[in-house]
């Protein structure tokens, strides 16, 4: 079915997301946070939808000065 959300997850290492998992409760394609520290992030989406999760994106790298 189509997607209803999005599931964001950050890991400390690529494939990881010991950092975060939240689902985005919308299905925008734009999201912003304020106060995250210092560090490199590895990050991934994954469609959510009445069925379940759907398999994650390609992983990109977000240095944060």
């Amino acid at each position: 079915g189509p997607v209803t959300s999005y599931r964001l997850e950050a890991g400390s290492a690529s494939g990881l997301s010991n950092i975060a998992v939240l689902n985005t409760g919308t299905v925008g394609t734009s999201i912003s946070f304020s106060g995250v520290p210092s560090g490199r992030y590895y990050i991934r989406l994954r469609g959510v939808n009445g069925v379940g999760v759907g398999v994650a994106s390609n992983e990109v790298v977000l240095d944060v000065p």
